[in-house]
C-alpha cells in the first residue's frame, strides 16, 4: 500500500500487478480514494489473451459478461 499521506485523485490510475489475492491493500486504498483501478487479475488475463494471439494468430474467445476467457 501507499503511505498514508499519499494523494490519489480521481484522475489517478493504479495498476496492481498482484493477482492473488485479488483484493490487495493497494486496490482497497485506491478505491477508497476514488482512483481508477486496474487489478492484477485483469492485467493477467489480458496479457494471457495477447500471448495466445501472438502464438496462435487467433483471438482468444472472451466471455462478454466479465471479459474472462471461456
Amino acid at each position: 500500500p501507499l503511505p498514508d499521506d499519499a494523494i490519489l485523485a480521481e484522475r489517478t490510475t493504479v495498476f496492481e500487478t498482484v493477482y492473488a489475492p485479488q483484493r490487495t491493500p493497494l486496490i482497497e486504498q485506491a478505491e477508497a480514494n476514488n482512483a481508477n483501478v486496474i487489478a492484477g487479475m485483469d492485467m493477467f488475463i489480458r496479457q494471457a489473451s495477447l500471448q495466445f494471439t501472438m502464438w496462435t494468430g487467433q483471438s482468444l474467445p472472451m466471455k462478454s459478461d466479465n471479459k474472462n476467457p471461456g
